[in-house]
């Protein structure tokens, strides 16, 4: 470059395409006009230069060699086109873009983007296309872009659980029942459900394998399965179908328990209590109740009933026997126990009935009837107690007493006292009012007459057709055949009939009817055997009583 020092430089700009470098032309003359920063500045712009990469040094230094008269040209300034650089995980799961925006070049469009995108191996389901739009725009503008995410892994999707779908219920919908002024008895509440055997209980719904996913560069990003779920190993009452290995069915008859990952089939339903929370109970089978029957609430079950606590004034009716580790405690319906009052005349809240035996710690109050055998262990207090076969107390230790109310049994009724010292009306009865014993006694009787009345008409129709035929014998003799011949079947249908009857008496009649005070009997107890009866007057030691010709006869104890 050279220098003169009595004038001053033009200034040009001169672009070369090739190298996009943008020099200074000085060129010193007389007539150049004095350069400044501002007036180079301007002339950029003027000229479509500003947009280019303008080095502020060389152009400030420009104005010191313009005033001194420098040749020669300078290199002030760079066109650049728009530059993108891609940034990659470690973990492959995401791609940054930075971009410097074009200085006088060429911009970025989407395809020059989507060509790079390529070039650095994104998968394109990965790619952000919303941030695609941004960096091209935000390029276009000049505004540069830094750790912008452009490429995103798509997430691999986890399998579903398997899972447990039950397919019954354990009770029925729950229903209050509307009583005639509007208000509902929340007593009435549910029915636990019975199922047979051979019902579906519960599928197995297997785990799905989920949806696999994608890295930033196309690589396979594997997905968590589903869990497996299992039945349960030890089954009760239930079995996996043979046909289907997800089905669970029952195996046996009962209720059934929903449980994670199985029904149980219980021959038994298990109760915490009868309450406001469970309702009257209705149940197809046998119930476990591990609490108290509280007041009002009724019970019924086809098979055995068993009680752990105390039932309160409820009615409890099973197909089978009841079975009470507590008491009974009763109560009359709008009045106090009287002990001196009529037994019959008393209404009792409390109600048991059983197809088999009833057995309680003790009963108060309270209304029995068994099929079979009554088992107390302390006391019958003012009750009405009805055995087909024996009422029995004190037989396993307790008190062992019978005060009050009226209690009958077909066979024995034995207790260790009867009464108490207050003399309270006792009514204790045994056998039949009719007596059954006397009634069998007299249709043996009258069987046996029926058959020699049969032995004597046969001996006497034997004669008859001794005679001859028909024609031999005449009209007269042969309608007496006829009619002797249809009262011989009409007495062997009454002998036939007879000995069905007398079986079936014979089953009732099991022995002598006893009653039976193994510690002490008091006055005032009314005992009544076969229809007898007898009140006592005065208290007496261990006794018992039989029917013997129609007169209560003591026995040995």
């Amino acid at each position: 470059m050279n220098e003169t020092s009595a004038q001053r430089s033009a200034v040009t700009f001169e672009l070369d395409e090739s190298t996009g470098e943008l020099s200074a032309i000085l060129s010193p003359s007389p007539s150049a006009d004095p350069v400044s920063l501002p007036l180079l500045q301007n002339r950029l712009k003027t000229e479509g230069f500003d947009a280019l990469d303008i080095d502020a040094a060389q152009l400030k230094s420009l104005v010191s060699r313009a005033a001194s008269g420098e040749s020669g040209a300078v290199v002030i300034g760079q066109r650049s086109d728009a530059e993108a650089s891609i940034a990659i995980a470690n973990n492959k799961q995401a791609a940054y873009i930075d971009i410097v925006p074009p200085r006088g070049g060429k911009p970025l469009d989407r395809v020059t983007l989507m060509a790079l995108f390529k070039q650095y191996g994104l998968a394109e389901p990965c790619l952000q296309n919303a941030a695609i739009d941004q960096a091209v725009r935000q390029a276009d503008e000049g505004r540069p872009i830094k750790n912008l995410l452009i490429a995103k892994a798509v997430d691999a999707v986890a399998g579903v659980d398997g899972y447990m779908e039950t397919l019954v219920e354990e009770t029925a919908i729950r229903i209050g029942q509307q009583e005639e002024d509007g208000t509902v008895d929340l007593r009435q509440l549910q029915d636990f459900i019975v199922l047979e055997a051979g019902t579906e209980l519960m599928r197995r719904i297997p785990p799905t394998p989920g949806k696999t996913g994608m890295d930033v560069l196309g690589n396979t990003i594997a997905p968590k399965a589903g869990r497996e779920v299992k039945f349960a190993e030890k089954l009760e009452g239930a079995e996996i179908d043979a046909a289907d290995e997800n089905l669970l069915k029952a195996s046996v008859k009962g209720h059934p328990v929903v449980m994670s990952n199985c029904v149980r089939i219980d021959p038994t339903l298990e109760l915490k209590g009868v309450n406001v929370k469970s309702g009257n109970i209705q149940f197809d089978g046998s119930i476990n109740i591990r609490g108290d029957i509280d007041s009002g609430y009724v019970v019924e079950a086809t098979g055995d009933i068993f009680v752990t606590g105390v039932i309160d004034k409820s009615r409890v009716i099973a197909g089978g026997s009841i079975a009470v580790r507590g008491g009974v405690i009763g109560e009359e319906y709008g009045k106090s126990p009287t002990l001196n009052k009529n037994p019959e005349e008393q209404e009792l809240k409390a109600y048991l009935e059983a197809g088999k035996d009833i057995s309680a710690r003790f009963v108060s109050l309270a209304e029995i009837h068994a099929a079979g055998v009554v088992y107390v262990r302390e006391y019958l207090l003012h009750c009405k107690t009805e055995a087909k076969d024996k009422v029995a107390l004190g037989e396993e230790g307790g008190k062992g007493a019978i005060i009050g109310g009226t209690t009958q049994a077909t066979r024995t009724v034995s207790a260790k006292t009867l009464g108490n010292e207050a003399y309270t009306t006792t009514r204790v009865s045994a056998g039949s009012e009719d007596n059954l014993a006397a009634k069998l006694a007299l249709l043996k009787y009258q069987r046996l007459k029926r058959r020699d009345e049969f032995r004597q008409l046969a001996e006497i129709f034997k004669k008859l057709k001794a005679r001859g035929s028909p024609e031999t014998v005449g009209k007269v003799v042969l309608n007496k055949a006829r009619k002797l011949n249809n009262t011989l079947a009409a007495l062997k249908l009454q002998v036939a009939e007879m000995d069905t009857e007398i079986e079936e008496l014979s089953q009732q009649v099991k022995g002598e009817a006893m009653i039976s005070a193994r510690q002490r009997l008091y006055s005032n107890v009314t005992l009544t055997i076969d229809g007898i009866s007898e009140t006592r007057q005065g208290d007496c030691g261990a006794i018992s009583f039989v029917n013997r010709d129609g007169v209560l006869t003591p026995v040995n104890p």
